[in-house]
């Protein structure tokens, strides 16, 4: 077995240099906030392992447009097969690391998506549920100098009981991504339950996640997020 970094080393030294500076919030971490953190997993077979590198690779591409002045509405960004694996990956890392608090239980994930991620494959849309949402950057989020800068890096999951489904959380800068797959691997109505969790989610916080065309944007290379959240919405989010 070896080591992976639950967001691929290539990405984290793509955003905050090398050695990595950076400030990291999750729900795993407690309350706490960490300072130059690379959270690791140490279940990776080692051959597979160098199989996960294109993903890394393009992580670091996606990092680098959100870093590069990537402020404009709506945001817009190259998005391959690697680009969607990439962002796969890291919420499944970060799935990997949190329990079902409940069973004290790991939460499972289909073998075929790890083994089509493994393979370079497409994962069958069917599989997961994947949303999104911009933040609006208004030159003081992520500048260092600013006194109202926020986290780069911050996620958090929920478990919808009712649904059975496990909602991760992942945001990256200014691109706020959810994955929504089957707490208990069950996926009998699986769209329809993610749409229940969806509306809840709307009804409850008044979030408006965009619903990814994953098709459309392979074919494009493109991903165009509409959705917006507003500096004022930010700070609203920010200070419950």
């Amino acid at each position: 077995m070896t080591r992976e970094h639950v967001i691929s080393a290539a990405a984290l030294h793509e955003a905050f240099g090398e050695p990595v500076r950076n400030v990291l919030s999750a729900e795993f971490l407690g309350e706490k906030i960490l300072i130059d953190h690379e959270q690791c997993l140490k279940d990776v077979c080692d051959s597979c392992n160098p199989k996960l590198s294109p993903y890394d690779a393009a992580g670091s591409r996606l990092v680098s447009e959100l870093v590069n002045g990537n402020s404009a509405h709506p945001i817009t960004v190259t998005f391959t097969i690697y680009t969607l694996g990439w962002l796969i990956k890291t919420h499944l890392n970060f799935i990997r690391l949190i329990k079902d608090r409940e069973l004290n239980q790991a939460y499972p994930v289909r073998q075929r998506i790890k083994s089509c991620l493994i393979s370079g494959l497409p994962i069958p849309t069917s599989y997961y549920a994947l949303y999104a949402e911009g933040w609006e950057d208004n030159g003081k989020f992520w500048n260092a100098e600013s006194d109202k800068k926020i986290q780069f890096i911050n996620y958090r999951s929920i478990r919808f009981k009712t649904q059975r489904i496990v909602l991760s959380n992942l945001r990256v800068r200014n691109l706020d991504t959810i994955l929504l797959i089957p707490s208990d691997e069950d996926y009998k109505r699986f769209e329809k339950r993610v749409q229940l969790v969806i509306d809840e989610i709307y009804a409850t916080w008044g979030f408006a996640f965009q619903k990814i065309d994953i098709a459309s944007m392979l074919k494009n290379k493109k991903l165009v997020v509409n959705k917006l959240l507003t500096a004022d919405e930010i700070m609203k989010l920010i200070r419950r």
